[in-house]
């Protein structure tokens, strides 16, 4: 049976010529016709369509559709197939079944929140919900702070971050090392050094990228440039992957989301100016970082120490020179402070004076005026007395030798060591073989573990000791890099090389 308002409906479509705007525009109008319209026939079977609309759907499926819209609206949430339920995020793209753009977001909102997040619907919708989400409020000129609620968290972070470190002076230390975690892949707050010394080493961290970028701005140069290219212009395609029909006659607007994403409407097109990660220079970024984790791990005497890499000896005069500047502010902050107050000199020597005066006779007085006379003036007294009051400053003794390794423990910790690695039966048994340069591949056929597995798992247990990759896999045969051969061999206990 098909209801009379269905039949209304299908008659409102009309030939043409099959393009996209003209399947959103008989969308549009079919959706506004049905707007209010409610049903109970449920359907649950499967259907798959790219950009479906009403018109792909059999009269069953659209009774099915309705029946599940009825549903959402009473906040009742099951699953259908996800072809139609993107049919329910067109008609919110398009104002159907919605008061206000305001109110399309928060039932977009919800419908992530109750659909996607709860695991009832398709994760794979996210992206385009977030995107769509954020697209529909800068077409229609909601306000930024209002946009970037429903905007992707990941890419605001990003923008923030970029912002951050193309004026690190102006934020505070902790927004600088956070902002540089976050293009680091989070290597740096996964640093023993940040780890053991969380607070100071996070602020050292900052002080490296601030002193570069300070350093190299007197030379001539941009880092933050070097690092993540500049801003560029793209034509921008708002809703282009969706069933949208664009009925707005305004053809010119600008709108800034953020400091790093400005969008400008110009004669009907709309441009995205923005950072993209395709000029980002990723090896320059992490060579600075690395290096400053190298260096500051043998600053704080922490083990586990990265080898020296000639391409990242450039940062190095940056990082030495906040090394000093931290050694030099412990050493005065080490200095006793010592205060004298002049103002108060000189009351103590008025009250001496008056009190001599009233103990001494009229000769005395006599006399003692012939003594002194000559002497220094007040003025020379006061100098004299500050210059009296001044303590030697303390030497400060600033520990030499900071970038020797502190090897002489290591060795009684070899078994502690090994046991944080958590390493089952077959994985000793592996790096057993590749220390004694003998090939893995039959064990782990017979292990039936693939090579890849066995790489990472590895590259992860090691990674809190040395802080890199120790395990190179290629052509599914695994083996160890050699530079780490002899720290390993020590960590899980074997012997010197």
């Amino acid at each position: 049976e098909t209801p009379a308002k269905i039949r209304q409906m299908r008659r409102l479509a009309r030939q043409g010529d099959g393009s996209l705007r003209q399947k959103a525009e008989i969308f549009y109008r079919q959706g506004k016709f049905m707007e209010d319209y409610e049903d109970d026939v449920s359907w649950e079977g499967e259907f798959r369509h790219y950009f479906p609309t009403y018109q792909d759907l059999s009269v069953r499926q659209l009774r099915g559709y309705f029946a599940w819209r009825t549903e959402i609206r009473q906040g009742n949430y099951r699953k259908i197939s996800t072809s139609l339920a993107y049919i329910y995020l067109y008609e919110l793209l398009n104002g159907i079944g919605a008061a206000s753009v305001g109110e399309s977001l928060r039932r977009m909102k919800e419908f992530e929140e109750n659909y996607i997040d709860t695991g009832i619907g398709d994760q794979s919708m996210q992206p385009n919900l977030r995107r769509w989400m954020l697209e529909m409020a800068i077409l229609n000129g909601v306000e930024p702070e209002i946009a970037r609620e429903y905007a992707d968290p990941e890419m605001l972070a990003k923008d923030k971050a970029l912002a951050v470190l193309h004026n690190p002076e102006v934020y505070e230390t902790q927004e600088v090392f956070k902002a540089l975690d976050i293009f680091s892949g989070q290597k740096l707050s996964a640093s023993v050094v940040s780890k053991k010394h969380e607070s100071e080493g996070s602020a050292l961290f900052a002080a490296v990228w601030r002193t570069a970028v300070t350093r190299c701005r007197e030379q001539g140069r941009d880092l933050f440039k070097e690092c993540f290219g500049r801003p560029r212009v793209y034509r921008w395609y708002p809703l282009a992957n969706a069933v949208f029909f664009n009925n707005s006659s305004s053809d010119s607007a600008y709108y800034v989301l953020d400091e790093c994403r400005k969008y400008r409407l110009q004669a009907g097109e709309w441009w995205e100016k923005a950072f993209h990660k395709l000029y980002f220079n990723k090896a320059k970024l992490d060579g600075l970082l690395r290096e400053a984790d190298r260096r500051l791990r043998k600053y704080f005497n922490t083990g586990y120490f990265l080898k020296a890499r000639s391409e990242t000896a450039w940062a190095t005069p940056y990082i030495d020179a906040v090394i000093a500047a931290e050694q030099k502010r412990k050493a005065e902050a080490a200095r006793p402070k010592v205060s004298i107050r002049l103002a108060d000199l000189d009351k103590i020597r008025q009250d001496a004076r008056e009190t001599m005066d009233s103990l001494l006779s009229e000769e005395e007085k006599q006399v003692l005026a012939e003594e002194t006379a000559g002497q220094k003036t007040g003025q020379a007294l006061e100098q004299e007395a500050a210059g009296f009051a001044e303590k030697p400053a303390l030497k400060s003794e600033i520990a030499a030798g900071w970038e020797n390794t502190n090897s002489g423990n290591a060795g009684s910790n070899h078994a502690a060591q090994a046991d944080r690695l958590n390493l089952d039966e077959t994985e000793h048994q592996i790096l057993s073989l590749l220390l004694a340069d003998k090939p893995a591949k039959t064990l782990l056929a017979e292990k039936r573990i693939l090579p890849e597995i066995i790489a990472d798992r590895l590259n992860e247990a090691f990674f809190d000791e040395i802080g890199d990759t120790v395990i190179m896999c290629e052509a599914d045969t695994i083996a160890l890099v050699p530079e780490y051969r002899a720290e390993i061999n020590r960590i899980i206990g074997g012997t010197k090389e």
